[in-house]
This record gives C-alpha cells, structure tokens and sequence, in this order.
C-alpha cells in the first residue's frame, strides 16, 4: 500500500510540474498574442491614416488589404473588395496596367516606381506608385503591396507650365524676325 501511495506522490508531483509548465507557456503564449495583437492595430492605425492609398494583392492579383484612404477615394469598403481581382474591381484597361506593374514585381523580386492612372468621380486621376514584394520567411513572395500618391494637381500644373514656355518660345522665336523687319532710316524715319 505505501509503495502503491509513493508512485502516487510521485506521478502527482510529475503531473504538477507538468501543470505548471503548461501554466507558463499558456502564459507566455497569451502575452505573445496580446504583443501580436498590439503590432497589429499599431500597424493597421498607419496603414489607415496615411495619405496615400495603400493596398495589398496576393499573387493573383486578388485584393488582401485596402487602407482607409482607398476605401474613401474609390467609395467601397474592405470587404467588398478583399478576395477579388483586379479585373472585378477596375475598367479591363486599368486592371491591366495594375496586373502587369504586380507581375514586373513578382518577376524582378524588387520594388519598382511607375505611374498608374486610376479613374474618380471627377475623371482620370494620375498616381505615382511604389510596387514592391511582400516576402514569407522562407524568401518566397506571397503578396504585392503598392503605395499610390495622387499627382494630379502637379500634372495639370506641368502641363499648364509647358504650354507657357511653348507660346513664350513661340513668341521669342518671331521677335528676331520683327527686329529684322523694322528698318531705321538715316533720316529717322523707320518701316516695318
């Protein structure tokens, strides 16, 4: 009977050190998640107050992640737009654009900068965007993400910009012509 209560005791005492380590990595593993948890958010708050639009495709194309500033910009919500492609949420011409930027990221393994055209309400709105890989710890991509700044106003402003310098070119050009022109004669009268 004594050795019967000994091999108790000690399976009891094993159990609970058991118990206790188990109680430990519980522990621990609930701290790891709050800290995951608070990443997470930290993250999700600048995602969601940037200025730019920001998004995120898995490898085909397929939507993962839209900020607020896109959500807002193009009038829909995450949720309409997670787990479709670009050709659900774009004109065919537009999607293309966007697939063939994601594939050149995909192939190259690296970021690239490009202008990409995204229509509003108000017409076509130009973006200077930043593709680059989103990677797994074993190296491998798994995702696309792009960051777009909306360079519209700058457009039309160098487009205004290079219109002027065409008339001022323009009227530079004809002004060594009317000098030529105009003749001063000995006796102060002139022609043109």
């Amino acid at each position: 009977n004594s050795i019967l209560e000994t091999k108790v005791a000690e399976r009891t005492k094993q159990l609970n050190q058991i118990i206790r380590g188990l109680a430990k990595e519980i522990v621990q593993h609930q701290r790891a998640e709050t800290s995951l948890q608070q990443s997470q958010a930290q993250l999700q708050a600048i995602v969601d107050n940037l200025p730019a639009v920001m998004y995120v495709y898995d490898t085909q194309d397929r939507y993962l992640l839209i900020n607020r500033q896109y959500e807002t910009l193009f009038n829909v919500k995450k949720e309409e737009v997670f787990g479709k492609t670009v050709y659900e949420c774009w004109p065919p011409e537009i999607a293309d654009i966007f697939a063939t930027n994601n594939r050149l990221v995909r192939e190259q393994e690296t970021a690239i900068h490009t202008e990409e055209v995204a229509p509003h309400e108000d017409g076509l709105h130009t973006y200077i965007t930043v593709k680059f890989p989103l990677k797994n710890s074993d190296g491998l991509i798994y995702a696309v993400c792009g960051i777009s700044t909306d360079i519209s106003d700058r457009k039309r402003v160098e487009k205004a910009l290079q219109e002027s310098q065409a008339k001022f070119q323009k009227l530079a050009a004809s002004i060594p012509g009317m000098i030529y022109q105009y003749v001063l004669h000995p006796d102060g009268s002139s022609d043109f």
